[in-house]
Parts: structure tokens; sequence; C-alpha cells
């Protein structure tokens, strides 16, 4: 059995002998003290499930938003995580005190989110649901108000998932929901919707921006000292020529260091999307 194609290069895979009875591996502490179990990938009726196994994307972006924490404070904030896998964005969020609403569509994978919301002890803090793109029925999660932030990792590299993420961001980010942040950390691979997925965004009046370092490297990292990973980078406007400039980077390898693409990960862009105005950009 194989899994679905899924973002980055090469995935650290579970491997079967190391998983326990529960289907489960042995718990492993993330960088911001989440702790995290992984899933067989081969295991769920002849479909590899990507999300089962933590991805360096996602693992970026929570140490981002750790640190952007420090002045950017969590406490009292609704989060929602869209293709959640391990959790590791959520759950880290959660230990920062949001109030965080961890979200997928396989039910192998909304198991291990309930098993990892368990080991942090973060049961009354963090909610686990199904949730699938582009559908509005068989979804069994109910925000108390629209999310303050939206965030996923590793979600847009099959075809569908293109138009369907878009609609589903539309429905969560109310036009009028100007403080409202979409964070989302991506891996460009050319098979991915991007130009499907960008187009709709702008079309709902969302604006794109990239987190980059004065030198105009992108800047992300799933290792390192956090100040110094993040400490000089900023969000810069892309403009309309969002996929053009995603793929230039990607293919010119302007990554920070820490951020270089190895067979192991990185090449992580980390984008905030911000609806800005009804209508057209």
């Amino acid at each position: 059995l194989k899994p679905r194609k899924a973002p980055g290069d090469c995935p650290q895979p579970l491997r079967p002998t190391s998983a326990g009875m529960d289907g489960f591996s042995k718990p492993r502490r993330s960088s911001e003290g989440v702790i995290l179990c992984e899933a067989n990938p081969y295991a769920s009726d002849g479909l590899g499930l990507t999300g089962s196994i933590q991805w360096d994307g996602g693992m970026a972006l929570a140490r981002f938003l750790a640190w952007r924490s420090q002045t950017f404070p969590f406490d009292g904030r609704l989060v929602l995580e869209l293709g959640a896998g391990t959790g590791v964005v959520g759950l880290t969020l959660g230990r920062l005190g949001a109030r965080v609403f961890l979200t997928d569509c396989e039910l192998a994978i909304i198991m291990l989110l309930k098993h990892n919301v368990q080991l942090n002890e973060l049961d009354g803090q963090v909610s686990v649901g199904h949730l699938e793109f582009g559908r509005t029925t068989n979804n069994d999660v109910e925000l108390p108000r629209p999310p303050d932030v939206v965030v996923a990792s590793g979600v847009l590299y099959e075809a569908s998932h293109g138009v369907g993420l878009a609609q589903c961001l539309g429905n969560l980010v109310p036009s009028d929901a100007s403080s409202a942040e979409v964070f989302l950390a991506y891996q460009h691979r050319e098979e991915a919707p991007l130009e499907v997925f960008a187009s709709a965004m702008r079309e709902m009046g969302f604006a794109f921006e990239r987190l980059e370092d004065p030198e105009g490297r992108v800047v992300a990292g799933s290792t390192g000292d956090k100040e110094l990973v993040y400490g000089s980078s900023c969000f810069r406007e892309l403009g309309a020529e969002v996929c053009s400039s995603i793929r230039e980077a990607s293919q010119s390898d302007r990554f920070s260091p820490g951020n270089e693409r190895t067979h192991s990960g990185g090449g992580t862009q980390i984008l905030r999307l911000s609806r800005r105005a009804q209508g057209k950009l």
C-alpha cells in the first residue's frame, strides 16, 4: 500500500513496528511542549493517510505562531485548524490559551486527534470534529462565532482542494471580519491547485502576504532558536502575482537559513490571508 501523494519532499513515516496496540506511535514532545502520537499511514483500508504523520510545515507554523504569541497573545481567541492531521498547530495554540477546534475529514485522523488532545490534557480547551472542504453536509463542527484565526498546513496538494478550500475559508471568514486571519504553511508542488485557489480567494477579497526576512528570503523553520529564525521577519504582501511569487521562491530556493529544501522537509512558505473588502481585489 502507498500513501496518497502529499506535500513536501519526504515524510518521516511511522514504521508499522513502532505502533502500539492502539495503532499509535510512542508519544513524543514537540519543541513547544505538545505531546504527539502519529499513526500508521498504511493501515486505513487500503488508503495511505498523509495526515497520520507529522510534516515539517506544521511544525514550522506551530513554532512561528508560538513565537508571535509574545506580541499577539492567543488567550481567549477562537482558532479553527483545517486538515489538522496530528493537530500540532492547534494543540500548540491551545496550550497558549486559545479555544481551538481541530478538524479533519478522515475518521482515522479524527481518532488520532482525540487521542492527542487527551495526551495533552486539553479536553476542555480543544475540541475535535469532522469538516470536509467544500461540503456543507456531514460536518459536525459548530463554532460559537466566526473564528479569529484559521490555520492549516500541507492541505493544498490535491486537485479538488483548490476550490473546496477556498469555499471553506470564504464561509468561515465573513466579508466584514477584517480582523480575522488565516495562516497557511505551504510547500510548493507543481501539481498543486495553487492558481485555482488563489484566484478564488482574490475574487472574495482576500489578500495574500508571505513571511520574509529583510533580504526577501522566505522564512520558516521547524528547528533552531525561534528568535533567530523569526526575529527579523515580517509579512510582505504578494499583490496580484501571488502564484508566480510562490512558484519563483520554490524554483530559485529563495529560503532563509534553516528553511532550505531537503529530503526531510524545508521549503515552507508561511502565508497570511485576510479579507480586506467585499468583492474582487
